[in-house]
């Protein structure tokens, strides 16, 4: 519902509620557990009813998609965001209605994902009142009349428009951001727990696969089950296993921190003792260099100096969509931008600022020939090796992954 009254914007009401996506979500999520309850009654293909591990297995499923359904039927039915003249009236899923009049409203910020391609993205509009806070999701209905709204009328809030937090000025400085804290270490250590008890029921499964048909009489395509089970146990492995090689990248960067407040930006890299600061004013430009290191993308301010020093940091760094956002805020924008709606600029590993670098010019020094760029970057040469070795091991294992043999 979207009502304006064309004789003042003030008594302008405006209804925001979760999309109909959400609604049929949770109604293709109801009936397929609804299918799986009934599946299990079914009888199998020699007229027995289904062993009991099976129907634990369809029973745990159903019950966990029906939950999931019926709350995001439950979440589309009643969450509603009202904003009038009077002020702010919500209801949640499992609440009755509150409201609170614009005096009440003390803050409003965006709460998100920054990248250095676009603005901020799948982001939450937060709305803090004296009753409560509000969240809204980027999939509501007239979000951008809410947010339109709240500017005009909240006029006691400490936000004058609508930022992300922990960029704006009336948040709190300095910001620290570190590679590792003390208290990633025993997260790690319950993930790893985890992980390992997961994989362990994985394995199990894989292997109780593995013997049934071992035992299956007259199956004679063993290796394709084995190949097949192979690559499957591979695909599930390599989330983890990136996971916590992340984890242990980020460790061995444990003394590095990058402290920023609204007028400088310092670095610290305490295994070295090397110290950079600078104004972001005096910032001389600002780029990214895409995936240079295990598909993560490297940020780099370039300070002023006649050798240009830099300050770096990379996806591993906690916070660092912040950090993308906070530059973008309050450094110059670079003269070199394209166009005045970029806001970061991709950079190529080949790509000297002034040619400084002797391997790109085809002379073998600065200056003798022209330039050069190469497209044999770190991630094509990634890609290239990932592709050639699964075209390997399809072609080791071609004998065994028919099935069907004359």
């Amino acid at each position: 519902m979207h009502e304006s009254n064309t004789e003042s914007g003030e008594t302008e009401t405006v209804e925001c509620r979760p999309s109909l996506v959400n609604f049929w979500c949770g109604v293709l999520m109801v009936s397929f557990a609804i299918l799986m309850g009934c599946v299990q009654f079914l009888p199998d293909s020699q007229g027995r009813p289904i062993p009991l591990s099976l129907r634990i297995f369809f029973s745990v499923f159903g019950l966990g998609f029906g939950g999931f359904g019926g709350f995001h039927l439950l979440h589309t039915l009643r969450y509603r965001i009202v904003a009038d003249a009077s002020g702010l009236r919500w209801r949640e899923a499992w609440t009755g209605w509150r409201s609170v009049g614009w005096e009440a409203v003390s803050d409003f910020y965006l709460s998100g994902v920054y990248n250095h391609t676009n603005e901020t993205r799948w982001y939450r509009l937060v709305i803090v009142t004296e009753r409560g806070t509000v969240t809204i999701t980027s999939d509501y209905k007239n979000r951008g009349d809410l947010q339109r709204v709240i500017c005009q009328r909240a006029t006691a809030a400490r936000s004058t428009g609508w930022q992300q937090f922990g960029i704006r000025r009336v948040d709190e400085w300095p910001r620290t951001f570190r590679y590792w804290e003390p208290a990633r270490q025993r997260r790690l250590a319950v993930e790893l727990a985890i992980t390992v008890l997961i994989y362990g029921a994985i394995t199990y499964g894989f292997a109780w696969i593995a013997r049934y048909f071992a035992r299956t009489e007259g199956f004679s395509d063993m290796p394709f089950v084995i190949a097949v089970l192979s690559v499957a146990y591979a695909v599930l492995l390599a989330s983890p296993v990136s996971h916590f090689a992340a984890d242990y990248m980020a460790w061995k960067r444990r003394r590095e921190t990058i402290t920023v407040t609204t007028e400088t930006i310092r670095h610290e890299n305490g295994a070295t003792g090397e110290v950079r600061e600078a104004n972001w004013h005096d910032i001389s430009d600002y780029f990214c260099r895409p995936k240079v290191r295990v598909l993560l993308n490297r940020y780099v301010l370039t300070l002023p100096g006649a050798d240009e020093p830099q300050i770096a940091w990379d996806g591993l760094l906690p916070g660092s969509s912040e950090l993308l956002a906070i530059v973008q805020l309050y450094a110059p924008k670079p003269s070199a931008l394209r166009s005045l709606e970029a806001i970061w600029r991709d950079k190529s590993d080949h790509e000297g600022g002034d040619g400084s670098d002797p391997s790109t010019w085809q002379g073998g020094a600065v200056g003798m020939g022209g330039r050069v760029f190469r497209n044999r970057s770190k991630t094509f040469r990634s890609l290239l090796l990932g592709v050639s070795s699964v075209f390997m091991f399809l072609i080791l294992l071609w004998p065994n992954l028919v099935p069907f043999k004359k």
